[in-house]
C-alpha cells in the first residue's frame, strides 16, 4: 500500500506542475494574443485554474506544516472550483464558455476534476504532515 501512495505521489508532483504550465499558458494566450476569439470568463476562470495548480504543487514538494496546510487549502478550493464552474459550464455554456473546469475537465481528459480529490487522499494518508 505504501508503494502505492508514494507512486501517487510522484504522479501529482509530476502532473500538477504540467497542467499549471499548460492551462496558464492556454490563458494568457487566449487572454492577450486572441482576444477577439476567446470568452474573457472561460480564459479568467482557467488562469484561476493554473494559479491554483501551481500553488497545489508546493504541497507535493515541501514537507512542512505549512506546505501541508496551503496545499489542503488548495486542492479543496480547486476541487470546489472544478463542482462550481462544471456545473454552471452544463447550466449555462454561453456564460462559462471553454476552461480548464469546465465540464468538470472534459478538455483536459477529467484530470481537473480527480487530481484534487487523489491530492487531498494523499495529503491525507501519505502522513505528508512533517513533524515541527
Amino acid at each position: 500500500m505504501n508503494d502505492k501512495i508514494q507512486t501517487l505521489g510522484k504522479l501529482l508532483g509530476f502532473s500538477y506542475p504540467l497542467l499549471g504550465l499548460s492551462t496558464g499558458v492556454r490563458s494568457l494566450y487566449q487572454l492577450f494574443f486572441k482576444p477577439e476569439s476567446t470568452h474573457l470568463v472561460a480564459a479568467s476562470l482557467s488562469l484561476l485554474a493554473a494559479i491554483c495548480y501551481i500553488i497545489a504543487s508546493v504541497a507535493f514538494f515541501k514537507r512542512t506544516r505549512w506546505a501541508w496546510r496551503l496545499g489542503v487549502g488548495m486542492l479543496s478550493f480547486e476541487l470546489l472550483g472544478v463542482l462550481i464552474v462544471g456545473t454552471l459550464s452544463l447550466i449555462y455554456p454561453s456564460v462559462i464558455g471553454r476552461t480548464a473546469w469546465g465540464q468538470f475537465g472534459r478538455d483536459y481528459g477529467f484530470f481537473p476534476l480527480i487530481q484534487p480529490i487523489l491530492g487531498l487522499l494523499w495529503l491525507f494518508k501519505a502522513g505528508r504532515v512533517a513533524t515541527p
